[in-house]
């Protein structure tokens, strides 16, 4: 039963992966060579970790640059979900929810637009995937769980820095802020189902990030 978690945008989509399985079997296995490329893993690369009998796999995609042409983020975002499914076939799809408009001003951009087209490929290629089930978070709940409650008017920075904090508390190591709200979305979607990531199983006393109340 494997999971996928994903912190959508053009500019970089972090996503997190957990499966059933010893990733390190992958490592030395021929027909994975170009997989393991495009998802930037290796035997001697940091953004994995293997559990009792099951593995995560974490990163970040850049979808869009300023040379980016109409409609290529979105085929990016599709080819790179294929790959991942090819190499860990999810089930479950976890995903931070758009922020609606009037939790943004009414404000309408292209960055906002585009934000919501990627959201529906994803929706889209859990449907043609078969996915069993796609299940979108508010950030604010998400956020709230990971790294406890925060001041209003808290920066956007500091919020940042926080998950970052925690994530690498909890051991992952990582190079993009976006693989840490992946590793956020994947442990609130699971614990919502009653399901332990067994990443929390050690956990003896979480920390008090600071900057909570």
């Amino acid at each position: 039963m494997s999971h996928l978690a994903l912190d959508v945008s053009a500019s970089s989509t972090g996503w997190m992966v957990w499966f059933e399985g010893d990733i390190r079997e992958k490592f030395s296995t021929p027909k994975w060579l170009k997989v393991l490329d495009v998802l930037k893993l290796s035997a001697t690369s940091s953004n994995w970790r293997v559990f009792d009998g099951t593995s995560v796999a974490h990163g970040a995609w850049a979808l869009k640059s300023e040379w980016s042409r109409e409609g290529e983020p979105h085929a990016k975002l599709h080819s790179n979900l294929a790959v991942l499914h090819d190499f860990a076939p999810f089930e479950h799809i976890i995903y931070e929810q758009p922020l609606a408009a009037q939790h943004r001003g009414q404000a309408t951009n292209a960055g906002n637009d585009i934000l919501v087209e990627l959201v529906g490929h994803v929706k889209s290629f859990a449907f043609a995937y078969h996915c069993r089930s796609i299940q979108d978070l508010h950030r604010a709940s998400w956020q709230r769980d990971f790294i406890g409650p925060q001041k209003r008017g808290t920066k956007r920075k500091t919020i940042t820095d926080l998950y970052v904090e925690r994530a690498r508390h909890l051991g992952f190591q990582f190079r993009k802020p976006d693989e840490a709200a992946a590793i956020g979305l994947m442990t609130y979607g699971l614990g919502s189902r009653n399901i332990t990531p067994p990443w929390l199983k050690d956990e003896v006393l979480r920390p008090m990030m600071m900057g909570a109340r």
